[in-house]
């Protein structure tokens, strides 16, 4: 019997097609075709995305399934390609799933197709039920979930979270729950880190003055002039903590909204900071959390560290203030990526001082000073 094998690729004018994926489970490279030509149009994808959702059951059929809104539309829409036809070859063997073949040597195509929309043409096969497309809206809040869930673990299995790719800003587009999931389980150590602080009665607020003076090698009153404060202000630091910074600003602003990530710790800043009027603090992680309102002085000491996605950070801090505004941030000079606190570890993400730099200019931000502490590093922008 004749059989027709397809190839797709995003290249033309192939003469061979060569053995070059990976074959699961060894260390062999292969050259993958299948004899459904609706199934091949799948793969002229986005190879750096790389996001296929379908598989060939027993009678040939092509199920497609979308995992997010429009995910056809949004994966294949405007993309062109090419299938290399293959006639039957002693060389093509079948694989370990369905409708799916191999060679592990190179084959000449007898023929060559251009697709101009793939699309196009997978909404044609659907036509004449070549192709059976599961749209996500057609699934129950049960899948969704299970999809949600399936999701979160790829991103922080592929570590999707630190890269700046073409497939990390496809998942964190695409699967915007998923994306945000992720980013709030790597959280959650920290969390209960500063929550045993508070349990442990570790509260800088109420350190003696020898402590006070060590941690103002981070910051301190060269960080505190920086912020140029005066009571027509408005304020926001990010990481309030117990209120080891705001005590001493708090008095000198219009108004002072604090945010941080452990309930505990808030709970302990409010107590702290309870004798001014002025005060409004927040238990929320910066980056989602949804703000009302817009700020003259932003500043941030020692925080940067819990924060993976410095970018989205800057971005957000630059939208959050008023035109003129201005953004004062401490980080540690210090590079480890683990903090070992003896009977708990916290994972934590070095800043770099080249980084926040480059960060600052792309969202719009001017740095007009840096200068350096004993152990950090502080910046000085404006909008």
């Amino acid at each position: 019997m004749n059989t027709t094998f397809y190839h797709a690729s995003n290249i033309g004018g192939l003469k061979e097609l060569l053995p070059l994926s990976n074959l699961r489970g060894n260390n062999e490279v292969v050259c993958y075709f299948t004899p459904v030509r609706a199934y091949a149009l799948f793969y002229l994808r986005d190879m750096e995305v790389n996001h296929v959702t379908c598989g060939v059951q027993d009678n040939g059929t092509v199920v497609y399934h979308e995992q997010f809104p429009n995910q056809l539309e949004v994966t294949y829409k405007s993309r062109s390609g090419y299938l290399y036809a293959c006639e039957n070859n002693n060389n093509i063997i079948m694989a370990h799933t369905n409708g799916v073949y191999m060679a592990k040597q190179a084959i000449a195509p007898s023929g060559e197709e251009y697709i101009e929309d793939v699309y196009t043409e997978i909404m044609k096969a659907a036509e004449d039920s070549t192709v059976q497309i599961i749209r996500f809206e057609s699934l129950s809040d049960e899948k969704k979930q299970e999809i949600t869930a399936m999701m979160k673990g790829y991103i922080l299995k592929s570590n999707l979270l630190t890269a700046d790719t073409p497939k990390s800003r496809f998942f964190k587009i695409n699967f915007p729950t998923a994306w945000e999931n992720a980013e709030q389980s790597l959280l959650i150590p920290v969390i209960n880190h500063y929550d045993a602080l508070i349990d442990e009665n570790n509260d800088p607020v109420h350190d003696p003055d020898a402590a006070k003076a060590y941690m103002d090698k981070w910051d301190g009153q060269a960080f505190i002039s920086e912020l140029q404060l005066s009571t027509d202000k408005s304020v926001l630091e990010i990481g309030v903590g117990t209120g080891r910074l705001a005590m001493r600003v708090c008095d000198k602003c219009g108004n002072f909204t604090g945010i941080d990530i452990s309930p505990k710790t808030i709970t302990r800043a409010k107590e702290n900071l309870r004798e001014f009027p002025n005060v409004r603090l927040i238990c929320g992680d910066f980056l989602t959390y949804q703000f009302d309102k817009t700020y003259d002085l932003i500043y941030s000491s020692l925080t940067f560290m819990h924060i993976q996605d410095k970018c989205a950070a800057i971005k957000k801090v630059a939208e959050l203030l008023e035109r003129g505004g201005r953004f004062v941030l401490s980080i540690s000079k210090n590079q480890q990526s683990e903090l070992d606190f003896g009977n708990r570890h916290v994972i934590v993400h070095p800043d770099t001082p080249e980084e926040i730099t480059s960060l600052l200019t792309e969202n719009g931000l001017t740095l007009v000073k840096q200068f350096e502490t004993e152990f950090a590093v502080i910046f000085t922008a404006v909008v």
